[in-house]
């Protein structure tokens, strides 16, 4: 279509025209018009604007019957023997009762908040059957050409005046052109005009926003597949506009919207990004962006929202806001319908989830989605604009938290009051209390191990961000500087704690070191006496004297109990510092009696406090602590033993399982989650700690160096005699993807710290799985504990030794090449 008529008018969608066609295709059709051929008889309608009077269209709906060209009918909705409409069709367009209250018709009125919909009073139904020598019409699918004749039939039955009235004339195909790939789309409109082509499948499967789509497009609009906001705005139904002057660089502004089933009455904010616009003035690629919540209620007009998000990701748009995209341009022309071709093309960009910091970095923009709701299915939205990096916006917490007090609302009305907020700040080492529970990963008591405050426990529930606001990964260990609001479902309300932070709100100040256990622990043990709390807590069952005795033996001097095995199993690289071990009896009352294991580590710490005054001491003198608790209190945790990992910290009881157990100690010192047996850790555990090498040439034995078909001997030293060369490691990349674990082999014999080992696995080759690409919590290497993003510290089960016995073995390794060896 030209743009100007022969008399320079313009000429766009929505005018009156003349054509003279001087040029015509097979089927008849004019399929080249110039601009001496057009003549404007006549502007455009009014435009939709703000408060434009309700619409109720008074529709002819022809059923097309295809049979003569063998598409059949769609017997749910026509009878095949007399040819005429079942009761069906009437109550798939309005409804059982057939009065509107159902069907397409109800979608219509949901969605447009009840401005735009059908006349129940108004509406006639027929079927018009297609003759065999307009089948060539169908093969093709000229839909105009089918309507006409279908307009033939019914000028026919109803009189030469029947076009007067009616509004609206909807064409509806058998399902099986569609399957038949003749017509093989869902609805078909004139954009702008009267007519409507819609396939029957899209009336029986209830896909209820197919006929407001192709409507739509009769009033000009051309669109996605659901009512979205930016149609919302041209058919006068909803509203709203922000550009930089209400935007400044760096500031936050909130607004409180509701879903946009809920109302139509600022639903949405309308971004009009002049601060990108050329000259000032929009370009022909400028854009608009439209946001607006969008919910999948039950009987609503978004209830089917996510009818297609069986497709992936893309295809879910409920609980979340949407971003579209209108060309400025059209955004701006089509409320008057006078610029030539421009279709109101609304397009979706992405989507902002609960709790998120999106950055629209093509357009300088940041939203955030606050956690609060304002009232059921309403949420706060908040926006920045930055100028050369979103780093000119603040983090999600401190966003959402300095964000005005009193949102602006799109709608005009009272604004909502809001609590005060305030923003906490976390200084510390990311660590994890552990559990001895890794098939729940949501349940991790994730905590900042901080200098002034101690352990400060992070909410139930909560999941530290993969990367810091710069982008850096973070991992349990490394030093944070973390924020988090204080209210909403970022705050636990009953304890106070974070359950939230995105990554614009973590600062790594430092990363994980590389783990090096080596040297003297100064301990600090601390008997926890809770006879001060009520009944159901216990007395303290453990003296001084005692304990002391248990870790450094009955001389008191690191030759004997927990100490001697420290040396053993690090061959000399960890030692018990007996002249500076401190035990000290520590009593709980009030709020500190409880079973939550940081209350009491930190009550702990703070009852201390006096007693080391005495001694010349403060915390920092010790390296490590102990929390030893009563006996009876065992039971009321789901493991013998727990520490702070990374950290310095753990938690024994009064049992021979835990306290007594000198592997467990071990274990708990260490926190590498080796094995639960009397022993010293396993290869890979050592390899990890620093304190032990793999024999010379087997540190990581992959396809290079164990090539298929060819033996590799190695001669390994038994684990509990040496730490050098005592074990081979094995990254079996050649298996591709499969490559989920690297084996370690070592010699076990039972002698030294390996003296209570296992009978299964002494006097032999021993070899452990464990995870390939568990990282580590404390720096990256390939093989070590888990990051944050996966298992934590996964166990290294032991699989059956390998005979003969001695105490040093000839290993030999060879790899198949798809053959049993």
């Amino acid at each position: 279509m030209p743009r100007k008529d022969k008399n320079g008018a313009d000429v766009g969608l929505g005018f009156g025209l003349q054509l003279t066609c001087g040029s015509a295709n097979a089927a008849g059709q004019c399929d080249f018009v110039s601009t001496t051929d057009v003549s404007v008889l006549a502007p455009p309608g009014p435009p939709a604007v703000p408060g434009a009077q309700p619409v109720s269209h008074n529709a002819l709906f022809a059923y097309l019957d295809m049979s003569a060209c063998g598409l059949p009918l769609d017997s749910d909705f026509v009878d095949p023997d007399t040819k005429q409409a079942k009761l069906a069709l009437e109550q798939a367009l309005f409804g059982p009762k057939r009065d509107g209250s159902g069907g397409q018709a109800r979608a219509l009125q949901q969605c447009s908040y009840g401005q735009y919909g059908l006349n129940p009073k108004g509406y006639n139904v027929a079927v018009v059957s297609v003759a065999d020598s307009a089948c060539a019409a169908v093969d093709a699918c000229r839909v105009q050409e089918l309507a006409n004749l279908a307009d033939e039939q019914v000028a026919t039955a109803l009189g030469s005046e029947w076009r007067s009235e009616f509004t609206r004339f909807v064409y509806i195909l058998p399902k099986a052109a569609k399957d038949s790939g003749k017509c093989a789309w869902d609805s078909n409109a004139e954009l702008p005009g009267e007519r409507v082509w819609i396939n029957s499948d899209a009336l029986s499967s209830g896909r209820t926003f197919m006929l407001l789509h192709a409507m739509l497009h009769t009033e000009g609009l051309h669109h996605a597949r659901q009512a979205r906001d930016g149609e919302l705005v041209e058919r006068g139904v909803s509203g709203g506009s922000l550009d930089k002057d209400a935007l400044p660089v760096g500031a936050v502004v909130a607004f409180d919207l509701p879903a946009t089933y809920a109302s139509g009455l600022g639903n949405h904010i309308r971004l009009v990004p002049d601060w990108l616009w050329p000259a000032g003035r929009p370009s022909s690629a400028s854009i608009n962006l439209y946001v607006d919540l969008r919910v999948a209620k039950p009987y609503t007009g978004d209830a089917a929202i996510n009818d297609q998000a069986s497709l992936g990701e893309d295809y879910v748009y409920a609980d979340a806001f949407n971003i579209h995209m209108v060309l400025s341009v059209q955004d701006a022309a089509v409320r008057s319908r006078a610029a030539p071709g421009a279709e109101r093309v609304v397009t979706f960009l992405s989507k902002l989830v609960k709790g998120e910091r999106n950055v629209l970095s093509d357009y300088k923009l940041v939203l955030y989605w606050v956690f609060e709701e304002t009232s059921p299915d309403a949420y706060q939205l908040v926006v920045c604009r930055y100028a050369s990096s979103d780093g000119d916006c603040p983090g999600y917490a401190e966003a959402v938290t300095t964000a005005s007090q009193a949102p602006v609302d799109v709608a005009g009305g009272p604004k909502r009051g809001r609590k005060p907020r305030s923003l906490k700040r976390l200084e510390g080492q990311l660590g994890v209390l552990t559990t001895h529970d890794d098939s729940d990963h949501d349940s991790l008591n994730w905590v900042i191990s901080s200098a002034d405050k101690g352990l400060v426990p992070l909410g139930k529930g909560f999941r530290p961000p993969k990367k810091d606001k710069d982008g850096n990964d973070l991992q349990g260990g490394a030093a944070i500087v973390m924020y988090c609001s204080d209210f909403g479902a970022s705050i636990d309300t009953t304890t106070g704690s974070c359950t939230y932070v995105a990554s614009s709100d973590v600062t790594m100040v430092s990363a994980s070191s590389t783990k090096t256990v080596s040297n003297k622990i100064t301990m600090l043990a601390m008997i926890v006496d809770f006879s001060a709390c009520q009944s159901q807590y216990y007395p303290a069952t453990l003296t001084p004297a005692g304990v002391k005795a248990t870790f450094l033996g009955d001389k008191l001097d690191g030759s004997g109990g927990h100490a001697m095995h420290y040396e053993q199993c690090s061959y000399g690289a960890l030692t018990l510092d007996s002249a500076n071990f401190v035990a000290l009896v520590v009593q709980l009352s009030g709020s500190n009696c409880t079973t939550d294991l940081v209350t009491i580590g930190n009550a702990a710490d703070a009852a201390a406090g006096p007693q080391l005054t005495n001694l010349k001491k403060t915390l920092s003198s010790f390296s490590n602590r102990a929390y030893l608790l009563p006996a009876g209190m065992m039971g009321l945790y789901p493991g013998s033993a727990f520490a702070m990992l990374p950290g310095s910290q753990i938690w024994l009881f009064d049992n021979p399982d835990s306290f007594y157990r000198w592997p467990v100690v071990i274990q708990e010192s260490m926190h590498s989650l080796m094995g639960r047996g009397w022993a010293c850790p396993s290869a890979a555990e050592l390899r990890y700690l620093g304190w032990a090498t793999a024999v010379a040439g087997g540190d990581s034995l992959n396809q290079t160096g164990l090539a298929a078909r060819t033996a590799n001997t190695y001669i390994l030293p038994a684990i509990s005699l040496t730490g050098m060369g005592n074990f081979i490691r094995i990254k079996p990349d050649w298996l591709g993807a499969g490559w989920t674990k690297n084996i370690y082999l070592s010699v076990r014999v039972p002698e030294y710290g390996d003296a209570l080992l296992d009978k299964e696995v002494v006097d032999g080759v021993t070899y452990s799985s464990k995870v390939a690409y568990a990282g580590s919590w404390v720096n990256t290497n390939k093989d070590m504990m888990s990051p944050i993003s996966a298992t934590v510290t996964p166990a290294i089960p032991a699989i059956p030794a390998i005979a003969p016995k001695a105490q040093g073995k000839q290993v030999v390794n060879c790899k198949s090449a798809g053959k049993v060896w």
